[in-house]
C-alpha cells in the first residue's frame, strides 16, 4: 500500500489489517515492523484491537456544546429590537448585551442568533449611497 492507511476505513479493512499484522507477528516479525510495512501506526492498531466488537467508525458530530441556548437567542432578538437601530451592528449588540448584563455571547454570535429566527433587521439592508453608484461604474483605474 502506497501512502499508508487513510484516516477513515471500514470495519472489514480494519479487521483485515489486524489479521495481517497478527499473522506477521506469528511468523516472527516485530509488531512495529509489521505496522510500519502495512502503513498503520501502532497506537491506532491498539485502539482498533481494544474495540474489536465495534470497528465501524462512529458518526461524526456528537452534541456541540458551543451552540446558542434558546434563552440567548431570545435575548439577542430583544436586544436587536430595542437597540438595533442605534447600534446598527451585531458586534455592538453583543457588547451591549454584556454591558447591560442581559446576555454574554461572542461578538460574531449576533448573526447566528438573528438568523435562527429569520428576523429582518432594519439595519441589515442599507441602500447604496448615490455617489457610490456613480463610482461603481468607473471600475479600477
Amino acid at each position: 500500500m502506497i501512502g499508508g492507511v487513510p484516516r477513515r476505513v471500514d470495519a472489514a479493512t480494519k479487521a483485515t489489517i489486524i489479521d495481517l499484522v497478527d499473522q506477521a507477528v506469528e511468523e516472527g516479525w516485530s509488531a512495529r515492523r509489521a505496522t510500519k510495512l502495512v502503513g498503520v501506526g501502532e497506537l491506532r492498531l491498539r485502539r482498533w484491537r481494544s474495540r474489536l466488537d465495534r470497528l465501524d467508525d462512529a458518526r461524526g458530530g456528537g452534541s456541540p456544546v458551543h451552540g446558542l441556548l434558546p434563552s440567548e437567542v431570545e435575548e439577542i432578538l430583544a436586544l436587536a429590537e430595542e437597540w438595533g437601530p442605534v447600534d446598527r451592528s451585531h458586534r455592538k449588540l453583543a457588547h451591549r448585551g454584556s454591558y447591560l448584563g442581559r446576555v454574554w455571547v461572542g461578538a460574531s454570535t449576533g448573526p447566528a442568533g438573528l438568523g435562527q429566527s429569520r428576523a429582518q433587521t432594519p439595519w441589515s439592508a442599507r441602500p447604496c449611497p448615490a455617489g457610490a453608484q456613480a463610482l461603481a461604474g468607473l471600475g479600477h483605474l
